[in-house]
């Protein structure tokens, strides 16, 4: 999205700072941009050339709440920095959610390996000291599945 910004405004609102201004593109259809940190480097003014990134660029409410914009005219980056607790706590989300994920892509794996075995014949891991590999499996998965859970939501909350 690129347009000309207007009616651009910074303000404090408790510990954050907030960039508001609005992106009129060239079709003439107007866009209000939102930008909420702890801190902002970089600025807008009134009549500067912008243009906003990104998958996901407005919000549901019609909104655009990027994490940085390229203004053109100045040929700088405006970007918000967020506090370290709201890092934090995506991070641990992130984790937890690519966690929850492999566990859940372990359980299914392993039902499903053993879904056709008698329970007396079900596998008994290095009884004989030889790998099972019908147990390693289900782990691998797992595993691997929180792998790319993780590395999807950590490259999803870098380009937003």
């Amino acid at each position: 999205m690129q347009g000309v910004a207007k009616e651009t405004s910074t303000q404090r609102e408790g510990d954050s700072v907030v960039l508001r201004f609005l992106i009129k593109s060239a079709d003439g259809s107007r866009t209000p941009v939102e930008m909420r940190g702890r801190k902002i480097s970089g600025m807008v003014s009134p009549g500067d050339l912008v243009e906003i990134s990104g998958r996901r660029v407005r919000d549901r409410d019609g909104v655009a709440r990027p994490m940085r914009v390229r203004n053109v005219t100045t040929r700088s980056q405006v970007r918000i920095r967020q506090s370290r607790a709201k890092r934090a706590l995506g991070s641990v989300a992130r984790f937890a959610s690519s966690v929850s994920a492999g566990v859940l892509a372990w359980a299914l794996t392993s039902l499903v390996s053993i879904a056709g075995e008698p329970v007396a014949d079900a596998p008994v891991p290095f009884d004989d000291g030889a790998v099972d590999f019908t147990i390693l499996l289900p782990v691998a998965v797992g595993v691997l599945v929180a792998l790319v859970v993780y590395l999807w939501l950590r490259r999803r909350a870098r380009r937003n």
